[in-house]
């Protein structure tokens, strides 16, 4: 290619596997056309910015009115998917107990800052020789899967200097 010739190099592409155990979707009865959810899904997963997702999803509420909770978590949870590009994660998983997040050796977050963050959370945060991170939740913050998930991803993508809203 030609930034092989010009020895310049590119970041690939991570794109996030992410697993949290909630119902996120566009019901048939919120839209009913199905070459329309499609489109909006893809254009929603496409989103490389919340400012862009949120856009979207305006648009979505423009054209068919309140939505439903499982049309709100899907917001979110490409929102985490989102933050989890920002901060180069590879694979996210959320459980009753645990977030679990596999990061790329390209991640912009240093190892100082995880620390630092480890030590904020009193023992919760883990992080292996590979930089993959497990935090033990709650109680109450296994509640609210999505909530929790959305919460430290936004705190992963501060450590960056990027606003996790703004990006």
């Amino acid at each position: 290619t030609i930034n092989d010739m010009q020895n310049v190099e590119t970041e690939e592409e991570i794109e996030p596997d992410i697993n949290i155990p909630v119902e996120a979707y566009i019901p048939g009865e919120y839209i009913p056309a199905t070459s329309l959810r499609l489109m909006f899904y893809k254009r929603m997963s496409l989103a490389q910015s919340h400012a862009e997702l949120f856009e979207i999803f305006d648009e979505l509420v423009d054209r068919f009115g309140a939505p439903p909770e499982v049309v709100l978590n899907l917001r979110e949870l490409l929102a985490v998917k989102v933050g989890c590009r920002t901060i180069r994660a590879r694979r996210l998983d959320t459980g009753p107990s645990a977030i679990r997040v596999s990061l790329a050796e390209s991640t912009p977050l240093r190892p100082e800052q995880l620390v630092e963050f480890a030590d904020e959370t009193q023992g919760r945060l883990e992080i292996d020789r590979d930089m993959n991170l497990l935090y033990s939740l709650k109680p109450e913050e296994s509640e609210e899967p999505l909530e929790t998930t959305r919460q430290f991803v936004d705190r992963l993508v501060q450590m960056t200097g990027t606003d996790p809203h703004d990006e």
